[in-house]
């Protein structure tokens, strides 16, 4: 009966931690989306005002889908923290914002580049070796659009930086994966030698 009880407690604390956590992030979405709504309406119109005029439209529609979608997630949130079609949309969306921003800002030479990094590493940090994966397929995907439409609009960039930016999209997997493995390891070893404790 105790062990139930506190079972039932901890799963309780477990869903509120969750919650807490999905609500803190849904906040740094709204953050970020805002800081780079901004930059762009201040940046883009004078910078590279043939794409602001060819892509503005798109922005600001899919902007106002993705704040109200966050918006929404609030409730979403405290009634299925664990829905899995959240944890597959949002990054999808924040990957979507992201490689918006890096062709109103210029293609592939946009510093917004580095917000996948941002993405990837969060998702993995606070979701683990799955999310982290699935963070950098998408990443990796947004960043082939973005290649392929910075060339079909003919903006600059070369061969080179593909390469490099793309080549650090996967070095970054790579850390994050090494990462978990060594946590892993680490707790194993720690299981362990509380087995051999608790065998004394």
């Amino acid at each position: 009966m105790v062990r139930k009880t506190l079972s039932i407690r901890e799963a309780r604390r477990a869903r509120a931690h969750l919650i807490a956590q999905q609500r803190m992030q849904t906040w740094a979405r709204i953050g970020f989306a805002l800081a780079g709504i901004a930059f762009i309406e201040l940046h883009a119109p004078f910078s590279h005002p043939e794409l602001y005029a060819r892509l503005a439209r798109a922005f600001h529609l899919f902007a106002a889908g993705y704040l109200l979608y966050q918006a929404l997630s609030f409730f979403w949130i405290s009634r299925r923290p664990r829905a899995l079609i959240r944890f597959v949309v949002s990054p999808a969306l924040d990957v979507i914002a992201v490689a918006f921003g890096m062709l109103l800002d210029g293609g592939l030479r946009s510093d917004v580049f580095f917000v996948f990094f941002a993405i990837t590493l969060g998702n993995a940090l606070r979701y683990g070796p799955v999310m982290a994966l699935y963070s950098t397929t998408l990443a990796l995907v947004g960043f082939v659009v973005v290649v392929a439409l910075s060339h079909l609009w003919g903006l600059a960039g070369d061969a080179s930086e593909i390469l490099w930016r793309a080549a650090t999209l996967l070095g970054l997997s790579a850390y994050v994966n090494a990462m978990f493995k060594r946590e892993a390891r680490v707790r194993a070893h720690r299981r362990q030698a509380e087995a051999a404790l608790e065998a004394v």
